[in-house]
């Protein structure tokens, strides 16, 4: 994919993003002279978090919150 646009309805649409070789289409907010907005939505796709001291975005995998097994014995979902 280029990266174009899959469907726009007033403000709002699709793009496909690549962010470090992963390329997924995420909900966006068009602006003005070209530019978009990406939010929380885009974070969760590509499993990103925010890491404000080091002005980065940062692999989300340490809080997989236990979706990638068993719960530890004894614990109990909430």
């Amino acid at each position: 994919m280029d990266g174009g646009i899959v469907w726009r309805s007033g403000l709002a649409g699709q793009r496909h993003l690549n962010i470090d070789g992963e390329e997924w289409p995420c909900p966006v907010i068009f602006g003005p002279d070209g530019n978009y907005l990406l939010g929380a939505s885009t974070l969760e796709i590509f499993n990103l978090v925010v890491d404000p001291t080091g002005e980065r975005l940062a692999s989300a995998e340490w809080l997989s919150l236990g979706w990638g097994g068993d719960l530890p014995e004894g614990s109990q979902p909430v």
